[in-house]
């Protein structure tokens, strides 16, 4: 008989709980592999493949051409009458391709968990709810066609909210990365740590979401909790852009996230469930 996992008390200092954090993805594979719930992960990888797929099909067809476009747009209006006129426009066009290259494969991967979320939402929602009554020993409710209707129709609130937050954050970003030589390293990064703290959003935000707590409340619990939210985003968006390895990211991420709100919900710090429905 397995031992049950006694919730965890996180680290002090913000080193200490980024790098706590970080391990929570692969304790996720751990206690899956451990409770055998490969039934429900089979699914999600399912609705991965095919939202990855679909992903891949929509950068090829609309961002390769318009980057083309644009370095064409570009050496033909600027009047290059000179081998340093000439540079200026290539180095120019680099930087953009720089940009938009580093915003796609984030964005990609925000897609990825965005759409994939959404769409396999039921199932990621089992899985949370298996992984917190193993934890928690708290009720499991069936997965009839109400709550499957329930969990889509938030999932695909979330996946517009998450949208609309991503290109409020993304777009200048882009803005802040066209600056050259100073814009594009901190655009990356600040682009990159928007990422990874989403991606604590939809993953541990999975056990609030069956609380009620709605889009906003599960922003101030990741914000209240930056460094070990932030330590477990910047794993999944890693293993995210590992090839094959991405397909496996929502299970493990989603079992991960709930042990980390178990973990947070034991220890005080995931807030009032009530509070933060009405915030």
């Amino acid at each position: 008989m397995l031992e049950p996992r006694v919730p965890r008390q996180l680290p002090q200092g913000f080193i200490g709980r980024f790098l706590a954090g970080a391990r929570y993805p692969f304790e996720g594979f751990s206690f899956i592999k451990e409770h055998r719930l490969w039934s429900v992960c089979l699914w999600i990888v399912l609705v991965d493949i095919v939202v990855f797929a679909a992903l891949v099909a929509a950068t090829i067809v609309l961002v390769k051409p318009l980057l083309a476009a644009a370095g064409t747009y570009i050496a033909g209006t600027f009047a290059v009458q000179s081998e340093f006129a000439a540079g200026l426009v290539g180095i120019l066009t680099w930087i953009i391709w720089i940009v938009v290259v580093l915003l796609v494969l984030g964005l990609s991967g925000i897609a990825l968990v965005l759409v994939g979320q959404a769409l396999a939402s039921p199932f990621l929602d089992t899985l949370s709810e298996k992984v917190e009554n193993i934890v928690l020993r708290t009720p499991e409710t069936p997965l009839d066609a109400k709550r499957i209707m329930r969990a889509f129709v938030m999932g695909m609130s979330d996946l517009v909210w998450g949208t609309v937050t991503s290109i409020a954050v993304y777009v200048p970003l882009f803005l802040l990365g066209l600056i050259p030589g100073v814009g594009t390293v901190p655009a990356s990064i600040l682009g990159y740590v928007f990422a990874a703290l989403l991606a604590a959003v939809e993953f541990v935000g999975l056990p609030m979401i069956r609380r009620f707590i709605n889009y906003s409340g599960r922003w101030r619990v990741i914000r209240a909790n930056a460094a070990v939210s932030l330590g477990f985003g910047a794993t999944t968006l890693v293993l995210l852009i590992i090839p094959a390895a991405g397909f496996f990211v929502l299970p493990f991420a989603t079992a991960g996230g709930t042990l980390l709100y178990c973990d947070l919900l034991a220890s005080g710090k995931a807030g009032d469930p009530r509070a933060l429905e009405r915030a």
